[in-house]
């Protein structure tokens, strides 16, 4: 109800309310004509009839966001409130091209800009209408890819370009580690991260004039270092048992030396490392031997025999207990001493594809596309997690691919190259 204060006075003097006289209103609780009436009491005698008008009242209208900024692409809400009667509320954007707003107000962030956002209510009966006006931002998306790569002056890191972006946050296990002032640079070097087998975790934000983004992308690697091997590197490959010993023996600085180190001391390794001599470990990554310990695990997994090797089968490196195999066996030689392993018939990729015409098939060939998958997921994970280096042997179809997917993680690839020792010959 609407009453307005009233003053009565009688010549000189004020006359004071509810003493010399009283009020009452009428019709003063809706827009339009009300009443006063003003009764004189005890002394005072008579009656004094006013009117007056009322008017439609303010809608004073609230506009809360839920977030200060939205990504691109992402979703936040507003709360409207100070509504009378009606409750009804409209929303709209001035920049549908930046922010939409549906009419439950939740905005969704279309690209890199500020839009202002506008609620409204209707005119009543009794108030006009309102209105209330806020800025939204909208900061770019998280980059698609991020990815990082072992190199010699440190570990790379590469993403994808992020539309609006006019640069990007690093941080390196959770600091802030630089700024990249450009939104189109798409490769950074972090030359600081130096310690061996130590892993990483890197985290990229984009940024615009509208603030940082809200999403970020994360990539985890382990430090790998790479061992350099002068023009005078000499390689002997040896995977009988009895000749292990022999080999990392006479092998000298700058040598590299491919060897099975099961049952072989550490400390024998070691002493080989310490002379300069580079250790490899091998490992038969697509074909499986009969003479192995654990052929008759895996024995369901071959694909057919392998030309000119008896006893050897191309196996299907798809399977998860392959891979598993294949990781734990890195483990093993991790623990050994090894600088890293040697990763033998990774052509099956080619192989699977082109290879097999004629041979008897125990199963069928899996596709090459998922074959790629399979060795990169594992070379991956060795490099990465377990924390060594990875040689492929001979590949080249699935090394080019490899290296243009995943630039600077694979650091040596061998192409029968090595000297193989003729121990029956007692020569090398």
């Amino acid at each position: 109800a609407i009453q307005p204060g009233v003053t009565v006075v009688r010549g000189k003097t004020t006359l004071k309310k509810n003493r010399d006289y009283k009020v009452t209103f009428s019709a003063n609780v809706s827009v339009g004509t009300a009443t006063a009436k003003i009764t004189g009491i005890k002394k005072y005698r008579g009656t004094i009839i006013k009117t007056f008008k009322i008017n439609r009242a303010a809608q004073k209208l609230t506009l809360k966001a839920s977030a200060s900024r939205v990504s691109a692409g992402r979703t936040m809400t507003v709360k409207a409130g100070g509504a009378r009667e009606t409750k009804k509320y409209s929303f709209k954007s001035s920049n549908k091209a930046v922010a939409k707003i549906s009419s439950t107000g939740k905005i969704t962030g279309v690209k890199v800009g500020t839009a202002k956002i506008r609620v409204s209510t209707p005119a009543t009966k009794n108030y006009k209408a309102g209105s209330k006006t806020i800025t939204v931002k909208v900061v770019p998306t998280a980059t698609k890819s991020l990815k990082a790569s072992n190199q010699v002056g440190g570990i790379k890191l590469t993403w994808a370009k992020v539309a609006g972006a006019n640069g990007y946050y690093l941080y390196r296990d959770g600091k802030r580690i630089t700024t990249i002032s450009k939104g189109s640079t798409v490769t950074w070097l972090d030359k600081k991260a130096g310690t061996k087998n130590k892993r990483y975790t890197y985290k990229i934000i984009a940024k615009a004039s509208t603030g940082a983004s809200t999403l970020s992308k994360s990539v985890g690697i382990r430090r790998v270092i790479k061992i350099k091997a002068s023009s005078s590197t000499t390689a002997r490959y040896c995977l009988e048992q009895r000749y292990v010993s022999r080999t990392l023996t006479n092998s000298k600085k700058n040598n590299l030396a491919v060897i099975d180190p099961t049952g072989i001391s550490t400390s024998l390794i070691a002493k080989a490392k310490n002379r300069g001599v580079v250790v490899y470990g091998y490992i038969n990554a697509g074909a499986l031997e009969k003479t192995r310990k654990y052929y008759s695990q895996f024995e369901h997994l071959r694909i057919c025999e392998y030309d000119g090797w008896p006893g050897e089968y191309w196996v299907d490196v798809t399977s998860s207990s392959w891979k598993t195999h294949l990781i734990d066996e890195a483990k093993k030689q991790k623990a050994a001493g090894v600088t890293g392993v040697y990763f033998d018939n990774v052509e099956i990729y080619y192989m699977v594809k082109h290879g097999f015409h004629g041979e008897h098939l125990y199963r069928d060939p899996p596709s090459q596309e998922s074959v790629y998958k399979a060795l990169s997921e594992v070379i991956k994970k060795i490099e990465n997690e377990v924390g060594i280096l990875v040689m492929p042997n001979c590949g080249d179809t699935f090394v080019r691919r490899f290296e243009k997917d995943n630039p600077g993680v694979i650091l040596e690839v061998n192409v029968e190259g090595v000297l193989y020792e003729d121990f029956d010959r007692k020569s090398s």
